[in-house]
């Protein structure tokens, strides 16, 4: 009973996970395409934290800059 309730777990395990794998990626080439696809504004981006320094140093410019 146990090894029957094991394998169905499994099953839907698997099956959640094909479900996820068989969605097709979409691919955003400018912000107002995304914009325009889900039907809002971005309204404010956030940068990666371990590049926060090189920003602060003038190294990088802000992750605004760097996207547009």
């Amino acid at each position: 009973m146990i090894v029957a309730l094991v394998m169905v777990s499994i099953g839907l395990c698997l099956m959640g996970i094909t479900q996820v794998l068989a969605q097709e990626v979409k691919i955003y080439n400018t912000i107002a395409d995304y914009e325009k696809a889900f039907g809002g504004k971005i309204e404010r981006f956030y940068g990666a934290p371990m590049l926060r320094a090189k920003v602060a140093a003038g190294e990088l410019p802000p992750v605004e800059e760097r996207l547009h």
